[in-house]
């Protein structure tokens, strides 16, 4: 399959999103949930609204552009990698507000359960910090490697070897990439990478709004009093 069909099959998948609410998202969902919680008063939500948007931005302004699907690889995955981390980073944020010290077991559980999530992070880490990555020579960029015949001494930068390398600060620096001509970067497929996103999101939307003490404590960080314009009481 080509980029350009990836593309368009990517776009079909992610209107996934869009079904709940017709012309809204799912994050319409945490939304209507957490002003739920204040009935005496009209609320707007920042939380939902604002990952409400970042969903619109993608489809309208990436998924929905037919051009894109007609980008190379090393333009396609970087940037589309980095529109989806604005999402995945974001839902982040939310759980580090829910379970600072990373000690509940059940937010950890299900923080941890979002493949998708980590594999995007994991791949933006690397588009933003390359370290040595930046010493290499004129590196192959594919998606598949079916495609492809790989040399026996090529450094094979996928998922895996993120993890190794680029999932902390703590993890051992990737030194082998340092003046080296025999790099291959094997991006996620982007249909894949999408289907895991979009399942991801509906679990993390989910997981907030079937738990009401979770929704209570972001309704503290994120509802409004529209007639006042002041934080929740």
């Amino acid at each position: 399959m080509e980029i350009n069909e990836m593309h368009a099959k990517s776009l079909e998948i992610f209107n996934k999103l869009f079904q709940r609410h017709g012309t809204e998202s799912v994050a319409c969902d945490i939304h209507q949930t957490l002003i739920a919680l204040e009935a005496d008063v009209a609320v707007d939500n920042s939380i939902g609204e604002n990952f409400n948007q970042l969903l619109h931005n993608i489809r309208e302004n990436w998924l929905k552009d037919e051009q894109m699907g007609n980008k190379p690889i090393q333009f396609y995955l970087p940037n589309y990698i980095f529109w989806l981390y604005m999402v995945t980073s974001r839902a982040d944020e939310i759980f580090k507000v829910l379970d600072p010290k990373n000690a509940i077991p059940y937010i950890r559980k299900k923080k941890e359960s979002l493949n998708a999530f980590k594999e995007i992070t994991l791949w933006s880490n690397f588009i933003r910090h390359p370290k040595e990555f930046i010493f290499c020579h004129w590196p192959t960029q594919i998606m598949d490697e079916r495609f492809y015949v790989i040399p026996p001494d090529s450094i094979f930068i996928d998922t895996a070897y993120l993890e190794k390398h680029y999932n902390s600060k703590s993890d051992q620096r990737p030194e082998a990439l340092c003046n080296n001509a025999s790099v291959i970067i094997q991006y996620p497929n982007i249909v894949n990478l999408t289907e895991g996103f979009v399942n991801d999101f509906f679990a993390f939307v989910d997981f907030i709004c079937d738990n009401t003490m979770l929704a209570e404590a972001l309704a503290e960080k994120s509802n409004l009093r529209e007639t006042t314009g002041t934080p929740r009481q």
